[in-house]
């Protein structure tokens, strides 16, 4: 079947990875073919470190997608002792993600209770939609997105459920935070439950505002556990997974192997719709990256097809060159990743606008009352205004002009 014919970029499966490394990428195509099997035994019997492989996988999000593979294709693996960690690994992940969707379910009736619209993100539901089932995918905490209008009363229903605010902000403050932020943090302090709420559906300063009431009205439905839930339409599912990514520098494996598995989801998911979604808000690039990372994944005609609609852009297909190049590397799990984060979301924003008003945005933020900002300047709340010309001076001394280099032409900006 012609869908099922595998393309394979070469950047993918890099041939000079480490062993571990290249496996992880193996069981990250959810539709393995015979020649990546063939490619899996030969890893596995090679000088392979299984500590180290577990390590990567549970850095990555990748858990649950390696254990269902290595099930698929080589399921004597997991009966050895070396073995003993993923399974326990992935029985623990379960359970939790089990618990986390009774949970979500639940406070999403408390909400509708109330008349309160709530769209949950990732977590479960991606799970379920993506990859067919809530285990597939290792989620630490729930998100839910509500309307601006019903922030306040949906933060009293999650008071009621025994949730508390990451932190306590007065009246300027809270002003100030709905203004620059998208969510509030919160925990439940019995079992340390993280949720986080939103009122927009991405950080401000990324200036991609994908909720707006076009949005709101393209909400889709879904099953989840048995019940009916609000879901994103699965062409804003999309846009939203690729401009996710994009902010993270697609720091995270199972981030990639997403997209591909969202597009065997949804074949009759809207490719000109999407297109027309991320061109409306100077999102091409991004969209393009995605595509590009999930074909070089996935390798089918299914992934191909959405790229034939799209003009090549040679800095899209750089930024896939870079995140398959610093995928594992370790100097981003350290301070130097901030920067490397700013400069790469820069170079994935085509108009020149954007990236002027990412950088405003950025550099004058009103910082929250645990920031570590307000460690270093420590101003009342009347004052807060006053970080409007802080911010400026600490991001320049920060990042140097090396972060804002390539304003003018993204092409310069090195990574």
């Amino acid at each position: 079947m012609q869908n099922e014919v595998r393309q394979v970029a070469p950047s993918a499966p890099d041939s000079k990875r480490h062993p571990e490394e290249e496996l992880l990428i193996c069981c990250a195509r959810t539709n393995a073919d015979s020649e990546t099997a063939a490619r899996m035994r030969v890893l596995l019997n090679a000088d392979f470190d299984w500590t180290l492989f577990i390590e990567l996988a549970v850095r990555h999000g990748m858990l649950p997608l390696v254990y269902r593979q290595l099930k698929e294709t080589e399921p004597n693996i997991l009966a050895e002792s070396r073995a003993e960690s993923l399974m326990s690994g992935f029985l623990a992940i379960t359970v939790r993600n089990l618990r986390l969707t009774s949970e979500l379910l639940q406070i999403l009736e408390t909400f509708r209770d109330q008349a309160i619209e709530a769209v949950p993100l990732k977590g479960p539901v991606l799970a379920e939609s993506a990859f067919g089932a809530v285990c597939w995918r290792h989620f630490g905490d729930l998100d839910v997105l509500v309307r601006p209008r019903d922030v306040s009363k949906a933060k009293k229903l999650l008071e009621s459920l025994g949730f508390h605010p990451e932190f306590i902000l007065d009246k300027i403050q809270e002003a100030a935070y709905l203004r620059s932020e998208h969510a509030f943090h919160y925990i439940r302090a019995e079992d340390n439950l993280a949720l986080e709420l939103h009122w927009r559906l991405l950080d401000r300063y990324l200036c991609f505002s994908l909720d707006n009431d076009e949005f709101w009205q393209s909400l889709a439905t879904q099953k989840l556990a048995g019940q009916s839930i609000l879901s994103l339409s699965p062409e804003y599912l999309f846009v939203y997974l690729c401009v996710h990514g994009a902010k993270h520098y697609w720091e995270r494996l199972e981030w990639i192997c997403c997209l591909p598995a969202v597009i065997h989801a949804y074949p009759q998911m809207q490719w000109p719709k999407i297109i027309d979604i991320a061109s409306d808000r100077g999102g091409m690039r991004m969209l393009q990256l995605g595509l590009l990372l999930a074909h070089e994944l996935d390798g089918t005609v299914k992934t191909q097809r959405p790229l034939n609609l799209m003009k090549k852009d040679p800095i899209a297909m750089a930024l896939a060159d870079a995140v398959w190049k610093n995928l594992f590397a370790s100097r981003l799990q350290s301070p130097e990743s901030e920067i490397y984060r700013f400069r790469f979301y820069l170079k994935a924003r085509e108009r020149l606008w954007d990236r002027l008003h990412i950088v405003r945005r950025t550099t004058i933020r009103i910082p929250h009352p645990d920031s570590a900002v307000l460690h270093h300047v420590r101003l009342p709340s009347w004052l807060l205004f006053l970080h409007l010309f802080i911010g400026p001076v600490r991001r320049l001394r920060k990042f140097g002009l090396h972060g804002l280099r390539g304003l003018v032409n993204p092409a310069r900006i090195s990574l």
